[in-house]
């Protein structure tokens, strides 16, 4: 992303992808390839914080801010897919005989630890994940409840019709916004444990050329 192509959004209110206000963009700070490295924003608590520029995306004519569970989920989704294919390309090489068993042996044991650690890095953002929907979830209980004390003080007419209307739309469009990311998270979880393994059959070749006796580990993603 290059300074030329965001310096507009400077003094601008960033949001993210549901609409919410995240902070004023109040810094761009671009290399010496004017390639943007990171961002100052204004937080809405008055807290000033610099991102890497990862944690935006440009769409269209916005500049969205990016979650963490965002960033982790297709980093890994990225890395699983990656070692996948490299798998399945070893597994392709071997079945024609244009690796050796110990050239493949050597490879297929380096890429099961790279998988090895891709599933713990799968479990841990898992709980994350499960963690940001409950949060969210009793962010929608609270606001329901929010919600339904203003109906009832507007019956009993402790409150105006105009400020009801402000204050309901308000409580509703933040609970509009929180459904749209509780949907988002518990496919990303979805789809974060469809990441599993299953083995890959494939030609069997001649024990005398490569005296391969045993089926590796191998990735497979499901997305």
């Amino acid at each position: 992303m290059l300074f030329d192509n965001i310096k507009h959004f400077l003094s601008k209110t960033i949001k993210d992808s549901y609409g919410r206000d995240v902070g004023q963009l109040i810094c761009i700070n671009p290399n010496t390839k004017n390639e943007v490295v990171s961002l100052k924003l204004k937080l809405s608590d008055r807290n000033f914080t610099q991102f890497p520029i990862r944690y935006f995306r440009l769409e269209g004519n916005q500049l969205i801010f990016l979650y963490d569970w965002m960033i982790d989920s297709e980093d890994l989704i990225k890395e699983f897919t990656l070692l996948s294919k490299r798998m399945e390309a070893l597994e392709g090489l071997l079945s024609k005989g244009e690796v050796s068993k110990e050239v493949y042996d050597e490879l297929n044991n380096i890429f099961s630890k790279q998988y090895d650690t891709l599933k713990e890095k799968q479990e841990s953002l898992i709980k994350e994940l499960s963690r940001n929907l409950e949060e969210i979830e009793n962010s929608i209980k609270e606001l329901n409840i929010a919600l339904a004390v203003v109906k009832m003080q507007r019956v009993l007419k402790e409150i105006d019709e105009e400020t009801f209307k402000s204050i309901s739309l308000t409580i509703q469009t933040g609970i509009n916004k929180a459904i749209a990311e509780k949907k988002d998270i518990e496919q990303t979880i979805q789809r974060i444990k469809n990441l599993s393994t299953k083995p890959i059959q494939h030609p069997v070749v001649d024990s005398k050329k490569e005296g391969r006796t045993e089926q590796p580990l191998t990735v497979q993603v499901i997305d």
